[in-house]
């Protein structure tokens, strides 16, 4: 589970199931994202929107993830597992 919090009141402002337990720490993108890497056996990389914290979109690996996932320009990577850099690139999150 991801819990979020208003570090001002420090009050609970989400809680977020994930699918497996959290690998490490959790990345921002574009300032709106969260990338946040799971443990599991097919290992899962869940993108969280704030403020709404909806699940934007889950991407299913073949390895479970090990690492906070590190973000350069449009590229993210994120180790394996089985010793793989998988690396996917980013677009901007598109306006209404």
């Amino acid at each position: 589970m991801v819990l979020g919090f208003d570090p001002a009141t420090g009050k609970d402002v989400a809680r977020v199931a994930l699918p497996d337990p959290l690998t490490t720490a959790v990345a921002e993108v574009h300032g709106e994202l969260l990338l946040v890497p799971t443990q599991g056996r097919q290992g899962r990389l869940v993108a969280l929107k704030r403020p709404t914290w909806e699940r934007t979109f889950s991407l299913r690996t073949d390895t479970a993830l090990r690492s906070q996932p590190v973000v350069q320009g449009e590229q993210l990577f994120v180790l394996g597992q089985d010793g793989r850099v998988l690396s996917w690139k980013l677009r901007p999150p598109e306006k209404p």
